[in-house]
């Protein structure tokens, strides 16, 4: 039986019905999504036919009404409304920025001083340099649901060949990680949180000893020290003149100085060697600044008169770094190992024969040595006091 037009299409529709609609919703999901309109052709481009080119519709044969397809059969396409994709933010997927998260949380933090600030943004450096999150999310997971494997990375780093973090500095690395913990209301089992209070003790208990150890070796007078290092490099020399500077300042690793005269205006986060008829070392960053405020002590003529030759012959201007060096700390240390004076630090071999020798003096004559070097009269007579 010859099928009609309209059997044909109805038995191709019902054969390829489902491709038919996929298809279909294919089409219209891709243009709502895309909602890309359609270009129109250039009709300047299309070249028209000629009427004898048109095909003759008197051969063509109208579908009667009972031949088309039954449309009732027909699945109605389902529209689908697809749901909007949560943006990922930048600071979750670029590891760059977990220290600028975490310094810009730090700076936020009100009633606490910038100097305390800045120490806790340097520890917590630290801690992300050492364990190299991929992100600000992974670093705060690690701190807080990873303890242990924190704990031995912090240990085992070695910041330089054979030499790990000394006692004192991983205990300030712990405590800023639970100073961190406390400020910004992050939720951390207390099993977890306990274990950095345990290694806060831990390592306080082996710097005791460690200390003591170090102590009962016997250490220079000051006068011999500084003897020493006139003989060996000059009296116009760098390290001679940095020696002299801890006689009469007493700081910590603080006398990266930048050259200013009288009338400078001083920034609050510099410290400076304020240049004149006498000259004079004013600190405004350094670790116990909110206990003590500004450092500002007057050179003697002997040592100004030193550095004035010092700058000269270096042709060291106003706005220049004194020395040319951010780390006083390693040209001590090269200093004391040429010297064969080893196991007692850089610059803690200055404080320690400054504080052996103020131990002698009247008590009232030590708090006044204490308090020039920044600290405590417990904290010179425990940690600075080496006993024969």
């Amino acid at each position: 039986m010859v099928m009609t037009g309209a059997q044909r299409v109805k038995k191709h529709y019902d054969a390829n019905r489902e491709s038919t609609l996929a298809k279909r919703r294919d089409r219209y999901h891709a243009k709502k999504l895309t909602k890309v309109e359609s270009k129109l052709p250039n009709t300047s481009e299309l070249i028209p036919l000629e009427e004898s080119e048109l095909p003759n519709t008197s051969e063509l044969i109208p579908l009667k009404e009972s031949e088309l397809p039954n449309t009732s059969e027909l699945i109605p396409i389902e529209l689908i409304e697809v749901e909007p994709v949560e943006p990922i933010e930048k600071d979750l997927i670029d590891p760059t920025n977990v220290l600028e998260i975490v310094t810009k949380n730090i700076n936020s933090l009100e009633n606490q001083t910038d100097g305390n600030k800045k120490i806790r943004i340097s520890n917590m450096k630290s801690i992300i340099n050492i364990l190299k999150p991929v992100n600000y999310k992974e670093f705060i997971k690690a701190l807080k649901s990873r303890p242990v494997d924190t704990i031995k990375q912090l240990n085992l780093f070695q910041y330089r060949p054979n030499k790990n973090y000394s006692q004192n500095t991983l205990i300030m690395l712990y405590s800023a990680v639970l100073f961190y913990f406390d400020k910004f209301n992050i939720k951390v089992k207390l099993n977890n949180k306990r274990k950095y209070e345990d290694q806060i003790q831990l390592s306080d208990a082996i710097s005791v000893i460690e200390l003591k150890e170090k102590n009962q070796t016997t250490i220079p007078t000051f006068d011999k020290y500084l003897q020493r290092v006139l003989n060996e490099y000059g009296i116009y020399s760098r390290e001679h003149i940095i020696v002299k500077m801890f006689q009469q300042v007493k700081c910590r690793d603080d006398l990266k100085l930048i050259v200013a005269n009288v009338s400078s205006q001083l920034d609050k986060n510099i410290n400076y060697l304020v240049v004149g008829e006498i000259f004079r070392v004013v600190l405004h960053d350094y670790k116990t600044i909110d206990r003590y405020g500004d450092v500002n002590v007057e050179l003697d003529t002997e040592l100004t008169n030193l550095l004035s030759h010092y700058m000269e012959n270096h042709n060291i201007q106003v706005g220049d770094c004194l020395f040319n060096s951010n780390n006083i700390s390693k040209i001590i240390s090269r200093v004391n190992q040429k010297l064969g004076y080893v196991g007692h630090g850089a610059i803690n071999l200055i404080r320690k024969m400054l504080a052996t020798e103020a131990s002698e003096l009247p008590i009232k004559e030590q708090l006044k040595v204490a308090n020039q070097m920044c600290h405590s009269l417990k904290v010179t007579n425990s940690n600075y006091v080496v006993k024969e």
